[in-house]
């Protein structure tokens, strides 16, 4: 048996518009057996594309013990040449191939030509020479226009198994919702409600979840293959499924919300800490939330997508070699006439180090975009492991650890809430060659004086006191700007001016600011309660230290609290602590509260600075690093100095005050700096 073909097995391609298609010659039940021919890619033939993951299909985390993965079957399966080479495949490959003997796959595909029956696949692992990098940086290259000429697209998501009958019936429900029913909003799983409404069981919701975790839709390969192909078919154990189906299922997800109840349920199922992040956050790497990127893909052509936007998408998908977050969106790209017009394109290149891929890639969104919205895609410090990474480049390997604050890489359009940079664009240098390093304009604003904690210092405690207390350090202190107290951009700061995807500057979210607070003091009283109901018990020693250092907090909670209590909404905090008998806190309000609150700040930590804003950034930063507007960023920056010209980027930034373009309403010089 040859090991993955060498080159005795692949004859060299003729010319750079070449590919190699399979033919499956193996009748149903057989070991499969195939041919591999070569054509141009602009010859009038006619083919299909299997889309697949290399690895094992399935995700087990929501199967019986019972599952046996893929990846620990016995290896050595292989799949026979007509010419008697074996190529060693995959199990999943192997299990794909066998399915479409099984299928009848060998009467589906007529050459045009002769009319005689053929069934030419092109499949990455066997139509190119994997030994040789020249041929894959070529082939590669291609991969837009063979996934484009297929005639299908057969997307194989892997065997059957316990969840799929499930997962079938949620999907016919989910596509053929009314109108009327997508407007409904649901907020549990566990709704009644919600099953007599739907028809869908808890254990059916399970099953479509276990669907939607097959690495098949974390593959980011597979976001070029559905992107170009017209017709697609899911093949998962024996079922055939539509793909129209699975996307209007998605799509009905976000519009009732039912996204977000279903990734908390199967957390809790999973028994993850809970919230442990926001749902909406720290899952962007999570295949549930994929749906919506294949979802909004299908509606865009290349034309209307920059690299930047796509550059975000692949952060949420997964590779084998970290290059492909980069090579495997470039399909997609229709670069603009100024990015066709310089000297550094971007070509697939798996000899290149990451770190200049990646260097390379930003920085040509950047010129294309001319704006400096890629940097609020990097990541804090912590996450970072790679040390050749320019601080103002993404590592694309990591999973989105935080929402970004700007929407432009998202969306893809400068239509943002926030201008902090009023309109000013990123000047292109005069070089026509990328840089490791990259020049910006901006403006010096203040200095990060004072910091509190993080997310992870907080989440799951009781801890409003940290937070509270860089506002109570300073009882005297005037706002900077807007006729605002310090409270009232402090608790706005916290969740980014942003309740309910709408601004914050509403009764509204201030009363639901006064209900998470007392909420999380009424957790505290009960904590309190149990420990003593334990201590009353007998179980007295176990338990005094934790009595004493929560009797502590709360005490030194109230005193905080006291000293705010003359400002709003903080009054409102105590009036309710002071009735609590009386009074019934809104679960939603504090609910709703609590989410802005880790979409904003889950990552990030809060800072003051030397003239009094308060913002909040990347958990890393240190005293003395600076709050920059910098020209073509719709939010502020903090950057802390290397050396003279030089700064590194931490992260960037919502600072209240200052997020509409207030401190360039003078004349203002700009400050001409590089970021390394």
């Amino acid at each position: 048996m040859t090991d993955h073909p060498g080159s005795n097995m692949y004859q060299p391609l003729p010319n750079n518009t070449s590919i190699r298609l399979l033919r499956i010659l193996s009748e149903p039940g057989e070991d499969p057996l195939c041919s591999l021919e070569t054509f141009d890619i602009d010859d009038e033939i006619v083919y299909d594309c299997l889309s697949y993951t290399w690895g094992d299909p399935l995700d087990h985390q929501l199967s019986s013990p019972s599952s046996t993965p893929l990846a620990d079957l016995p290896p050595g399966q292989a799949v026979t040449l007509d010419c008697g080479y074996k190529i060693d495949v995959t199990p999943n490959l192997f299990d794909a191939l066998q399915h479409l003997c099984s299928n009848g796959y060998s009467t589906m595909a007529i050459d045009t030509n002769s009319g005689r029956t053929k069934n030419y696949l092109w499949i990455d692992a066997l139509c190119i020479d994997q030994s040789s990098t020249d041929e894959k940086n070529i082939q590669v290259s291609m991969m837009g226009r063979i996934y484009e000429k297929a005639q299908t697209v057969i997307i194989w998501l892997g065997p059957g198994d316990e969840h799929l009958a499930g997962a079938a019936k949620v999907i016919c429900r989910l596509s053929s919702f009314s109108p009327k029913q997508a407007r409904r909003r649901f907020q549990d799983i566990d709704d009644p409600e919600l099953l007599e409404t739907v028809g869908i069981s808890q254990q059916q919701w399970v099953d479509y979840a276990a669907f939607l975790q097959r690495r098949w839709f974390g593959r980011i390969w597979v976001v070029q293959e559905s992107f170009f192909s017209g017709d697609k078919e899911v093949w998962c154990g024996d079922r055939i499924l539509p793909w129209s189906k699975l996307m209007t299922a998605a799509q009905l997800l976000d519009e009732t919300h039912l996204d977000t109840v279903l990734k908390a349920y199967i957390l809790n199922m999973l028994e993850k800490p809970k919230f442990k992040g926001s749902i909406r956050t720290k899952l962007f790497d999570n295949r549930l939330n994929n749906q919506q990127i294949f979802g909004k893909l299908s509606k865009m052509s290349a034309k209307s997508l920059n690299l930047g936007q796509l550059l975000y998408f692949s952060r949420c998908f997964n590779s084998t070699d970290p290059r492909d977050h980069i090579f495997a969106v470039l399909g997609m790209w229709d670069a603009s006439q100024i990015c066709r017009g310089t000297s550094f394109q971007i070509k697939p290149d798996y000899d290149s180090p990451v770190a200049d891929i990646y260097v390379h890639a930003t920085y040509m969104a950047i010129y294309e975009a001319r704006d400096l919205g890629m940097l609020g895609l990097v990541e804090d410090s912590t996450f970072r492991d790679d040390p050749e990474l320019p601080s103002w480049v993404p590592d694309y390997r990591k999973g989105h650890r935080m929402l970004p604050l700007t929407n432009q890489v998202r969306s893809g359009t400068r239509s943002n809430r926030w201008k902090a940079s009023d309109g000013l664009i990123w000047n292109r240098p005069s070089t026509s060659m990328w840089s490791r390093t990259l020049p910006v304009e901006g403006l010096l604003v203040d200095v990060v004086d004072d910091i509190g904690p993080t997310y992870a210092e907080i989440d799951g405690e009781f801890l409003l006191k940290d937070l509270l207390s860089l506002v109570a350090r300073y009882p005297y202190a005037r706002y900077p700007s807007q006729c605002v107290s310090p409270s009232e951009a402090f608790w706005r700061t916290i969740i980014q001016d942003t309740f309910r995807e709408q601004p914050a500057d509403n009764d509204a979210a201030r009363n639901a600011f006064v209900a998470a607070a007392v909420g999380k003091m009424r957790d505290l009283e009960a904590e309190i309660a149990a420990v003593g109901e334990a201590m009353g018990g007998g179980a007295f020693a176990p338990y005094r230290v934790e009595m004493e250092q929560f009797m502590l907090l709360r005490e030194q909670t109230l005193r905080i609290l006291a000293r705010l209590e003359t400002e709003a909404p903080f009054d409102g905090v105590i009036d309710a602590l002071t009735k609590a008998q009386r009074q019934s806190e809104s679960t939603r309000d504090r609910e709703d509260f609590e989410e802005s609150f880790r979409i904003a700040y889950y990552g990030r930590r809060m800072f003051r600075t030397r003239k009094g804003y308060f913002g909040i950034t990347a958990q890393s930063l240190h005293q003395g690093d600076c709050v920059w507007v910098l020209a073509g960023a719709d939010t502020p920056f903090v950057l802390s100095r290397l050396q003279d010209e030089n700064w590194r980027v931490v992260g960037e930034a919502y600072v209240f005050g200052i997020m509409n373009g207030e401190v360039l309403a003078g004349e203002r010089r700009l400050e001409k700096v590089f970021l390394r």
